[in-house]
C-alpha cells in the first residue's frame, strides 16, 4: 500500500515507528517458534495510511507477523482464519467501515478486531464544553504523559513555558514540568550533552491561533495560489 522507506535511526519519526510498532502492532505479534495462527492483518484508512508511510516500512510491519495490509474502504478478500489490526480514525465513515466487517455473523471479513484510533476525537468537547470539565484533568494527565514521552526518547528536558490566560494551559504545562521532573530523577543526564543548549516547550491553547484550523494548508505555496495569480506555477 505503501513505498518502503529508508529508517531514520534518529528524530520523531524512529520514536512514532517504535510506538507504532512496540503499541500498536508488537502486542498482537507472532512470537519465534509459534504457528502461523498469530499472524494478523494490517487494516488501515486514509491517515492511518499517511502516518504509517511517514514511519514505517512493509519490512518493519512484516516483521512483527503483518502478511497483509489492506485499505479499510476498498473491496477486501475475506480472511476469517485471520484476526486483524485496525489502525484508523475515530469518525463516523471509518467506524461504520469497522461495523460492516462483522455485521454478518456466519460470514465474518476477520476472526476477531483489534483496534486503535488516532486523534483524541473527544477532546474538544473536554476543554471547552462546562459539562465534560469534570473528565479534564484525567485527560490533561494523559496528554502530559505523551508529551513527556516524546521529549524523554529524544533526550530532551525543555523549558516549559506557557500562556496563562486559559487555565487547561497552566495545568497542562504544571503536568508536564512534574512529569519531566519525575524522569530526571531516573535519568539525570537527559538534556545534557555537550554544546547542546536547553529546548523550549511552548504550551499554547486554540484561542492564541484561531486561523490556523480555518486554512486549508499551512505553507508558502498555498499562500500564494489563494492570494496572488499563479499560471504555470509562474507568478507575474
Amino acid at each position: 500500500m505503501w513505498r518502503s522507506k529508508t529508517k531514520s535511526n534518529t528524530g520523531l519519526k524512529a520514536v512514532v515507528r517504535q510506538i507504532i510498532i512496540n503499541d500498536v502492532i508488537k502486542p498482537n505479534s507472532i512470537q519465534k517458534g509459534t504457528d502461523n495462527k498469530n499472524h494478523r492483518v494490517l487494516v488501515v484508512d486514509q491517515l492511518g495510511t499517511k502516518i504509517l508511510s511517514s514511519c514505517c516500512s512493509m519490512c518493519d510491519i512484516c516483521d512483527e507477523g503483518i502478511i497483509l495490509v489492506e485499505d479499510l474502504f476498498k473491496a477486501r478478500e475475506q480472511l476469517n482464519a485471520y484476526e486483524a489490526v485496525y489502525f484508523i480514525t475515530p469518525n463516523e465513515t471509518s467506524i461504520n467501515a469497522l461495523m460492516d466487517d462483522f455485521s454478518n455473523k456466519k460470514k465474518l471479513m476477520y476472526k476477531a478486531a483489534h483496534v486503535f484510533s488516532l486523534n483524541c476525537h473527544d477532546m474538544f468537547q473536554t476543554h471547552y464544553n462546562p459539562l465534560h470539565r469534570k473528565n479534564i484533568r484525567s485527560k490533561i494527565n494523559h496528554i502530559a504523559q505523551q508529551i513527556a514521552t516524546v521529549c524523554l526518547s529524544l533526550g530532551e528536558y525543555p523549558s516549559v513555558r506557557y500562556r496563562s490566560y486559559y487555565d487547561s494551559t497552566v495545568l497542562l504545562a504544571q503536568a508536564v514540568q512534574a512529569k519531566l521532573d519525575a524522569y530526571r530523577v531516573d535519568y539525570p543526564s537527559i538534556g545534557q550533552g555537550l554544546g547542546k543548549t536547553r529546548s523550549q516547550l511552548i504550551v499554547l491553547d486554540r484561542g492564541f491561533d484561531c486561523m490556523s484550523p480555518i486554512l486549508h494548508e499551512l505553507t508558502y505555496q498555498s499562500m500564494v495560489c489563494d492570494n496572488l495569480s499563479i499560471t504555470d506555477n509562474v507568478y507575474k
